[in-house]
C-alpha cells in the first residue's frame, strides 16, 4: 500500500481505495486540507476486522501554530478514551526505501499528543506545485494521511486522531419510509389549521442519516434532520406545523422533501395541498360564498299571507 503512496505523491495523484472497500470517512476533515492537496487512504481492512480509523484531521495555520511546525497524533481507545504510549509513525517518501520515524502519543499533562517536527516545505505548493512529503499513520492497520508539510516554509502544524475500531460488516444502505404520503390540511382565511404529525421509519441496514426540508414559508417542519437507526421500533415522528393566518382564500401547494444521499431511495417528497376557505357568512342570493340575502327581502316574504289576506273579498 505505502509503495503505492509514494507512486502516487510522486505523480502528484491521490491514491484510490482498492475496489470493493466501504470506506468509513473522517467525522472531521478540515477543508484547508484539501486546498493543500492533503489526502488520507483508507486502512483497506475486511468488514469485521479492527483497525485504527481516522476520526478527525484538523490544520492549523501561521496564525494558529504558535510558531510550532509539527504533526500530532492522538490514538483513542474502543471506548473513545485516549491512550498513552501508542506507537504511531511518520514517514515521508524522499529515498528509497521510504524513510520512517517513531511517534508516541503522550500522557494527561501533553494532552495524549504526541508529536514529530516536519523540516521539509515545498514552494510552490500544491496545486501549483508538488504535494507535501509527509505522512502520517498508527502501528497495526491504520487509515494513512498524506501530502503534509510547511508550504512555502511556514510554520504549521496537523492534529490528528484514530481510535481504534472494528470495520463495519456489509449492509445494505438504508431505505426511507414515511407514513401518510400526503397531507391535505384546510383552515379559514385568517386560521391555522393542527399540526400534522410524519412517522418516519428506516427499513434498509445502514443508519439513516436523515434530513426533512419545506419549500413554502407557510410550513415548518421539527425536527429538521435526525439520525434513524434500521428497525420500525427507531421510527421518528415529524411535526408540521402551519402558518396560514395571512394567507388569502384558496388552494395552496407546497412539498416536504426527505434525503439521505446514502440512502437506496433519496429522496422522498410528501405533497402538501392546502385549502383556505373564505372566513365567516353563508350562501346567500347572490350564489356567491359568503355573501346574504337583503334583509327587506325577507320582510317581504314574512308579510305577503297577511297582505294576501287583507284583500280577501
Amino acid at each position: 500500500m505505502r509503495n503505492e503512496i509514494v507512486t502516487a505523491l510522486a505523480a502528484a495523484s491521490i491514491v484510490l481505495v482498492a475496489a470493493g472497500q466501504a470506506a468509513a470517512e473522517p467525522d472531521v476533515w478540515d477543508s484547508r486540507l484539501d486546498d493543500l492537496g492533503i489526502f488520507w487512504v483508507d486502512a483497506g481492512v475486511s468488514p469485521g476486522a479492527w483497525y485504527w480509523r481516522l476520526v478527525s484531521a484538523v490544520y492549523e495555520d501561521e496564525s494558529e501554530s504558535n510558531g510550532n511546525h509539527n504533526i500530532y497524533y492522538k490514538a483513542l481507545d474502543s471506548s473513545g478514551q485516549p491512550t498513552e504510549g501508542q506507537l504511531c509513525w511518520a514517514a515521508w517518501p524522499t529515498g528509497a526505501p521510504e524513510e520512517y520515524a517513531e511517534v508516541y502519543t503522550k500522557g494527561e499533562l501533553d494532552g495524549y499528543w504526541g508529536d514529530f517536527p516536519m523540516y521539509g516545505g515545498w514552494c510552490p505548493y500544491y496545486p501549483e506545485g508538488p504535494r507535501g512529503p509527509y505522512g502520517a499513520y498508527v502501528d497495526g492497520p491504520s487509515d494513512e494521511v498524506w501530502g503534509m508539510g510547511l508550504p512555502c516554509n511556514i510554520h504549521v502544524n496537523y492534529r490528528l486522531v484514530w481510535q481504534w475500531t472494528q470495520k463495519a460488516e456489509d449492509a445494505e444502505p438504508a431505505v426511507i419510509e414515511v407514513r401518510p404520503d400526503m397531507l391535505t390540511p384546510a383552515t379559514t382565511q385568517g386560521d391555522t389549521p393542527p399540526d400534522d404529525t410524519l412517522t418516519v421509519t428506516n427499513t434498509g441496514e445502514r443508519v439513516l442519516q436523515l434530513q426533512i426540508d419545506a419549500n413554502a414559508d407557510w410550513l415548518t417542519v421539527s425536527p429538521p434532520a435526525a439520525d434513524i437507526p434500521p428497525g420500525a421500533d427507531q421510527a421518528v415522528s415529524v411535526t408540521v406545523s402551519y402558518s396560514t393566518e395571512q394567507l388569502d382564500p384558496g388552494d395552496y401547494t407546497a412539498a416536504i422533501t426527505l434525503s439521505d444521499r446514502d440512502a437506496a431511495n433519496s429522496p422522498q417528497v410528501v405533497p402538501v395541498y392546502l385549502t383556505v376557505t373564505p372566513a365567516g357568512g353563508c350562501s346567500g342570493g347572490s350564489g356567491q360564498p359568503g355573501t346574504r340575502a337583503p334583509a327587506g327581502v325577507f320582510l317581504v316574504f314574512a308579510l305577503a299571507p297577511i297582505l294576501f289576506r287583507a284583500r280577501k273579498p
